[in-house]
């Protein structure tokens, strides 16, 4: 008698061990069947941009470069779409979590009035520059 109580909660977890890991398998291998069919389109306008001189220039960059000193505190992104939506540094608020989740990830940097950088290309009221940080895109207005 002792033996058959023994024997039913060691049956039960063995079946239900058995269970979890065949269910763990199948979901696994949905997992990888699911993503080897996934095609991703990149959509990056900073890429084309640069792509796009690239192309114009067949890549030789002008003799002279042009460097530019930020005259105020701005911000610089990698996208120029992202910097229509941004807010002056000075109109941002400590609190604002979408700014300074986008700061922790790096899609945007703050740069200090005096920080230095070469132009590489300008379209518009827009530069993309070339700073220690990165090339970024930041306003005309912004730099000197």
């Amino acid at each position: 008698m002792m033996k058959k109580r023994m024997i039913l909660p060691a049956l039960v977890l063995l079946l239900s061990a058995a269970c979890h890991n065949g269910r763990y398998k199948v979901t696994e291998e949905t997992k990888t069947h699911k993503d080897s069919n996934v095609q991703v389109l990149e959509t990056d306008q900073t890429e084309k941009t640069v792509e796009n001189a690239n192309k114009s220039n067949a890549g030789f960059r002008n003799e002279v470069e042009k460097e530019v000193t930020v005259t105020v505190p701005c911000f610089g992104v990698c996208d120029s779409t992202v910097l229509d939506m941004l807010p002056a540094p000075g109109g941002a608020t400590r609190r604002d979590s979408s700014i300074i989740r986008r700061l922790n990830a790096g899609e945007i940097f703050l740069l200090q009035a005096g920080e230095k950088g070469i132009r590489e290309l300008e379209t518009g009221s827009k530069l993309f520059v070339r700073f220690s940080i990165g090339e970024v895109w930041v306003w005309k207005s912004s730099v000197e």
